[in-house]
Formats: structure tokens, sequence, C-alpha cells
């Protein structure tokens, strides 16, 4: 059978913080592969380093040492503006808090982060904005504004915001954190249907042990490092 290759890997990956006096190591060491096509989601307790780690992989904050790879390239040896343009081109973020544009409507929304990716010609801004909120099962709702949507609504436009660049990963923080139940679960609908469909690769956080085992396996941190992972059955 084929090996299929990692899309994102990390090696001997730290990150420390001086606060005065003290050190604060929030990553330890952490080595990690993911595949591509692969939904990885990771937990452990508040501080222990699992968003750090997120933020190292997406290039958001640099490392004390170690490395990461998106496919080939270490990212820790790019350039501010290099490692912005790879995030542009290859890393779709979606974080707890929506930041939707409340004047704008979904539709607009999701244009306006097609602009900020340097897209060209409104009328096919239009119809990919329009296509990717038929991918969340907003489609119908393209026209309204965030106030206009529910909670969980405004969470599927922020995922198809993170996918106007269709990102080779998609990097997810705490996604269903101010969601009830029923909202939690539509959201995972999302991502089962993106990386079932659409092979797309998500590495997710969270703190609810059932959203979790919707991944195909389930990465558990502690104090900065690994300390067990579990595959889907």
């Amino acid at each position: 059978m084929e090996q299929v290759p990692s899309i994102l890997r990390t090696v001997g990956l730290e990150k420390s913080y001086d606060l005065g006096r003290t050190k604060v190591r929030a990553v330890c060491g952490i080595d990690l592969s993911v595949q591509k096509g692969e939904f990885v989601s990771i937990m452990g307790p508040s501080g222990c380093g699992k968003s750090t780690l997120l933020y190292l992989i997406g290039g958001m904050t640099n490392p004390t040492r170690g490395s990461v790879f998106v496919a080939d390239t270490d990212i820790t040896h790019l350039s501010d503006s290099e490692r912005t343009a790879l995030r542009r081109e290859r890393i779709g973020f979606v974080f707890q808090r929506f930041n939707l544009f409340p004047t704008l409507s979904a539709e607009g929304n999701v244009c306006l982060a097609q602009e900020i990716q340097g897209a060209r010609g409104r009328k096919a801004g239009v119809e990919r904005a329009r296509e990717l909120l038929k991918w969340v099962g907003l489609g119908e709702k393209a026209g309204r504004r965030p106030y206009e949507l529910s909670i969980g609504e405004q969470q599927r436009v922020a995922i198809a915001r993170a996918l106007v660049g269709m990102p080779e990963i998609l990097l997810a923080d705490e996604p269903t954190g101010n969601l009830d139940t029923e909202n939690s679960w539509q959201i995972m609908k999302v991502f089962e249907s993106l990386n079932e469909k659409h092979g797309q690769t998500i590495l997710m956080i969270t703190h609810n042990p059932e959203i979790a085992a919707r991944a195909d396996r389930t990465i558990h941190m502690r104090d900065g490092r690994i300390v067990n992972v579990e595959e889907d059955d």
C-alpha cells in the first residue's frame, strides 16, 4: 500500500517564554506528523500548550527550537513576509471567535477575504463566495448579515472564509468552544464533509472528547508534551 505523504511535520519543536526570573516551557520537544487528507484533533487541559502548538504550526509565532515543515518547506527558516505568503496560500485558520464584519453579508465577508488574498474580478469572487457558502450549508443565506444568522451559522461563515485560498491545511482552535451541542454537531458535520468529500487536511483543538472522537485520531497533550495518541475506531 502506497504511503500517504506528510503535509505537516514538526521536529523537536519547543517554545519557551521568559517571565521575569521564570522561564515557562509551553511546548517541549514535540515531534508530530500529519498526513495529507487526515483529520486530527488535539486535546489537553488549559495551559498544556495546545494553542501554542497550533500557532507555531501556523507560523504565527516563532519556536525557541525545532522545525515546522509544511510539505517540504521548513517555515522556521522563512522571513516574516515569506511566512505570511505561505499562510495565505497554504493554511486556513478557524478560531473560537468568528471576527466577522457586522456590516457585511455572509457573502461580503467571504469576498473581503478573497480581496485580502489578492483575488481579482468581482464577478468571479462573488461566484466563488457563494460556492464556498454552499459547501458549509449556507447557500440560501449568503445575503444575510451576521446579526441575522445564528451563532453556529456565523461560525460556518468563518469556515467558508478560511477556505477562500483552498488551503492544504485547515487549523481550527476550539471551533465549537462558543457553541451549544446542536450547533457543535453542525460544525463537525461541515468539517467531516470537507475532509471526506474534498480531502481537506484538518488539525483541530478541542476540550470536548465527543467532538475529538469524530477525528481520525486524537493527540493528548499535557505540560507541553504529547502523552498519548488515540486512533479512531
